[in-house]
């Protein structure tokens, strides 16, 4: 009777194994064509798939789909999506290997830094869309041009910090 219940755990035990090994193969009537292989794929009737699933024809046989692996980036893409192994494509406003550099057009001047797209982030004492304009927190009057922080410039006969004499 225990030679009986040993043979019957083990023959359980065996299919056991093989429904998991088979659960974790690409179905038998998936078979994998020259397009699905060229993009290092494999063919799967199962939704699982860790990367890109495609349903081209010629990819797999009928009812299959191709699991192409998702391309790795290391480090990984900032403001994009990795294409290629360790190749990021950006996003629009983006630029460099990981896409980690905003892109301001027309660019800050050199009283800013770009932060985002077309985001300038001034230095104390200025402002405006690409940081171009100085700020006097007293303004100049109407014979003088506020030319850097707290500096006014004064048209030809005025004088005094704010071109006031």
């Amino acid at each position: 009777m225990d030679y009986l219940l040993l043979i019957l755990s083990i023959f359980a035990i065996g299919t056991f194994i093989t429904q998991v090994e088979s659960a974790n193969k690409p179905s038998a009537k998936c078979k994998t064509l020259t397009l699905c292989k060229k993009n290092k794929g494999s063919c799967t009737s199962s939704k699982k798939c860790n990367g890109i699933l495609e349903s081209k024809k010629g990819y797999c046989t009928s009812g299959c789909k191709c699991c192409i692996p998702a391309p790795k980036c290391s480090p990984t893409c900032k403001n994009g999506i990795c294409v290629n192994e360790n190749t990021c494509k950006c996003n629009n406003g983006w630029q460099g290997k990981i896409c980690d550099t905003a892109i301001c057009n027309p660019p800050c001047t050199k009283h800013g830094a770009c932060i985002a797209p077309n985001t300038c982030q001034c230095d104390k004492g200025y402002k405006g869309n690409h940081c171009q304009e100085a700020i006097c927190d007293t303004p100049c009057t109407s014979h003088g041009k506020c030319t850097a922080p707290n500096t006014c410039s004064c048209e030809k006969g005025y004088e005094g910090n704010l071109c006031q004499q």
